[in-house]
C-alpha cells in the first residue's frame, strides 16, 4: 500500500483494465441519459403540436365532377383493356388477360 503525499489517506493502485471500464460506464450513461432527453423532446413536441393544431375546413363538402378526355384512350383495370375518354370500371372490355405480340416503340 502506498500512502498519499497529499493527503493522510491510503491510496489503492488502479487495477488493470478498471478505467477503461470505468470510461465505458460513464459512455454507456451518457448515452442512455442523451436518448431520453430525445424521446422526451420529440414526446412533448408530437403533444403540443397535437394541442395547437385546429382544423381550418368550415362546411366542407366534397365536391364531385366529371372528368373526360378530348380523346379516347387504351387503359386497364386489373386485366381487363378498355377504351374510353374516362377511366369508367364499367365501360366495355375489348380484352381480357395478357396481351402478347404487343409492337414496342423505341
Amino acid at each position: 500500500m502506498q500512502t498519499s503525499p497529499l493527503s493522510s489517506e491510503t491510496s489503492y493502485p488502479m487495477q488493470h483494465g478498471s478505467m477503461a471500464r470505468l470510461w465505458k460506464q460513464v459512455a454507456s450513461a451518457t448515452a442512455v441519459l442523451f436518448s431520453l432527453f430525445l424521446v422526451a423532446s420529440a414526446a412533448s413536441s408530437g403533444i403540443v403540436e397535437l394541442k395547437s393544431s385546429t382544423s381550418s375546413i368550415v362546411d366542407f363538402s366534397p365536391a364531385s365532377f366529371e372528368a373526360k378526355a378530348t380523346a379516347k384512350f387504351f387503359y386497364s383495370i386489373d386485366n381487363e383493356l378498355k377504351y374510353s375518354d374516362q377511366i369508367d370500371p364499367h365501360a366495355p372490355t375489348l380484352t381480357r388477360g395478357p396481351i402478347t405480340n404487343f409492337p414496342c416503340f423505341a
